[in-house]
Formats: structure tokens, C-alpha cells, sequence
């Protein structure tokens, strides 16, 4: 049985977004989605800002 550190259901803007931050700071991570296809149709980041969506935003 493979072990994550963390595991997102749902591949949203949320879900993909703490899976990328957690997995660059070397957690094993694990995204699934009820949809075969990410990113179709588009889904809305409602509430993210141009701060949020820096690269630096966690340094």
C-alpha cells in the first residue's frame, strides 16, 4: 500500500494549488478528480488574488 503525506480530492484551483506548495516542500502527495481530464471544463479561482498566485507568496 503507497503512503501520502497528503491527498486533495478534487483537482480545483484549491486541490492543485496545496498539492504543488506541499509537494515542493518534499511531501508525497496525491490529486484525484472525479474526471478523467484536469483543467476541462475550466474551473473558476473565485477568490485567488495577484498576490496569492506569486511564486514567492510563501518565502
Amino acid at each position: 500500500m503507497k503512503r501520502y503525506d497528503f491527498i486533495a480530492v478534487g483537482a480545483g484551483p484549491a486541490g492543485l494549488s496545496t498539492a504543488e506548495i506541499l509537494a515542493k516542500g518534499g511531501a508525497k502527495t496525491l490529486v484525484i478528480d472525479k474526471k478523467k481530464e484536469i483543467g476541462k471544463p475550466l474551473a473558476c479561482g473565485e477568490g485567488m488574488t495577484e498576490f496569492s498566485l506569486k511564486k514567492n507568496r510563501y518565502e
